[in-house]
């Protein structure tokens, strides 16, 4: 039996074009669900080619920071795929498989005009992730005063000119969402990486506040946190410029302790996988953690007294597994 007699019985051949009548209302109720199926699951199909049918029911405009490496490249390469329009911010004028908009994240100015620009050339975004980040390495005495301000610069400061450029476009349309990726560090401070743990400790209480502010406002506001992740972080890390040899021992099984980590980490798609489902929910929760294991870290550490948290940081970084690719120098003696 062919399916077009499957659909009308009265056609007794494939041939018999005369009788041929298979519209919905002459197809027997008991075969109407399965057709109905068959043409959803070719819609879903085709939409995943051509960017219909996607987290909010089409496919998003989503504006990326940080899109040249890392996490930022991960989300925006998944979320390319899967047919939605993703725009990048850079610092540089670089090539990239979609529109990436020149400007500097610390030029709250400058910022306003590029994001009027591409409101005006592509439409509002209908998701802004901020995925820009920088880190040092070191003791906060060796911090030289140029360095101190410059991951608070970065990871805050940037991220908060980004939103509050964004923002009013957000709210004129009653719809948005912000995802900003903070971390684990921000939730536990890590040794010898004081200042990138107080800027993403200040990017989560930032972002509550904001979600407080914005309440009826149709613009939600997320905070995902991943652990130690496989991206060029670990080799653009910088290192403070004082090397004071009080810190020495401490300081290099530190560091050598974060790269390990980061090399033997998750892969940036897990944190685009968590990114996706946050796009997808109606409602997106105030923080996210990825993977059980942090989840279950940060679990504890609001649980444990700080006196037992800070001597699991002593056990994690100043005993545990590290690599032996730096080696502290001390720069006073």
């Amino acid at each position: 039996m062919s399916f077009m007699t499957f659909l009308n019985p009265k056609l007794t051949s494939v041939s018999d074009t005369s009788n041929i009548n298979v519209s919905i209302t002459n197809i027997p109720p008991c075969k109407q669900i399965p057709v109905y199926l068959i043409l959803y699951l070719l819609f879903c199909q085709n939409s995943r080619r051509y960017g219909i049918l996607k987290f909010g029911g089409y496919a998003m405009n989503i504006l990326i920071t940080g899109i040249t490496g890392g996490i930022g490249s991960a989300v925006a390469d998944s979320l390319l795929k899967n047919g939605h329009h993703v725009w990048g911010i850079t610092r540089r004028n670089i090539s990239l498989p979609y529109p990436a908009y020149v400007a500097d994240l610390s030029d709250g100015n400058s910022l306003d005009g590029v994001i009027k620009t591409i409101t005006a050339d592509r439409g509002i975004p209908d998701a802004l992730i901020c995925c820009a980040g920088m880190g040092y390495g070191g003791a906060l005495e060796d911090y030289a005063p140029g360095e101190l301000p410059e991951e608070l610069m970065v990871n805050t400061i940037g991220t908060a000119n980004i939103i509050r450029s964004v923002l009013p476009y957000m709210r004129e349309r009653k719809a948005g969402k912000i995802i900003c990726i903070g971390s684990v560090a921000g939730n536990v401070a890590i040794p010898f990486q004081s200042m990138y743990s107080a800027s993403k400790a200040a990017l989560r209480s930032m972002c509550d506040a904001l979600r407080l502010e914005l309440k009826g406002s149709g613009v939600e506001v997320c905070v995902v946190s991943p652990g130690d992740t496989q991206t060029g972080f670990t080799g653009a890390r910088r290192i403070t410029r004082g090397r004071t040899a009080f810190y020495r021992t401490r300081c290099e099984h530190a560091v050598n302790t974060m790269m390990h980590d980061e090399r033997n980490g998750k892969s940036p798609a897990t944190v685009s996988r968590s990114i996706e489902r946050l796009l997808k929910k109606k409602h997106m929760r105030a923080q996210v953690t990825v993977c059980f294991s942090y989840k279950l870290l940060v679990l504890l550490i609001k649980l444990l007294p700080h006196r037992v948290v800070e001597e699991l940081m002593v056990l994690i970084y100043f005993h545990g597994k590290h690599d032996e690719g730096f080696r502290y120098v001390p720069s006073d003696q």
